[in-house]
């Protein structure tokens, strides 16, 4: 079992989130990007479809204009299947690929910066997909290229899996993705 607690943003952190439900899934994803949005900066989620859904209607709950976050450039909301579509190559991410996808939607982000010191939050859903599909290897080096990424362009990123996810896996598969991480929170 893996310690409970709130996330808390650290600068240029890589952070991953175990959670037990939507409504956990919901609080700790929107606290994360509305605290990038509301400091003048940017947000990127990589979601599924109904999670994307689920994040726009938490953050217009929060009070955010997000529609005008939205025209604006400072959120973006963009399909995890499609982003990995993008980079995966014979089943394995492509490390030029990977870096040319983020490089792109993270200088759209920037570009709607409102100071240049604000920060862009990067929420993801991406490596969960893989871990889904069974190939928890590429989901590892998804991971560590997030890291990667984190330290090039300065973003702070939260991973986010199903806490069922620490109950199919063998407890080594786990510690190897909780390793790519600065922290790990989970919420029950």
């Amino acid at each position: 079992m893996l310690p409970t607690g709130d996330f808390t943003p650290r600068s240029h952190g890589h952070e991953v989130l175990f959670y037990s439900d939507d409504a956990v899934y919901v609080e700790t994803a929107t606290n994360f990007l509305i605290a990038a949005l509301s400091g003048g900066g940017a947000a990127i989620a990589f979601a599924t479809k109904r999670n994307r859904d689920v994040l726009y209607q938490g953050l217009k709950l929060q009070d955010i204009d997000i529609d005008a976050a939205v025209e604006q450039g400072a959120f973006i909301s963009l399909d995890a299947a499609e982003l990995l579509s993008t980079f995966m190559v014979n089943g394995w991410p492509d490390d030029v690929r990977f870096f040319a996808a983020f490089r792109n939607v993270i200088g759209l982000a920037s570009a709607a910066l409102k100071r240049t010191t604000a920060r862009i939050a990067v929420f993801g859903e991406a490596a969960a997909l893989l871990c889904d599909q069974g190939n928890i290897e590429a989901a590892i080096r998804v991971e560590q290229l997030g890291n990667h990424l984190g330290k090039k362009y300065h973003v702070d990123i939260l991973c986010a899996y199903p806490l069922e996810f620490c109950d199919t896996n063998p407890q080594n598969q786990i510690k190897r993705i909780c390793a790519q991480h600065s922290a790990i929170r989970s919420r029950l």
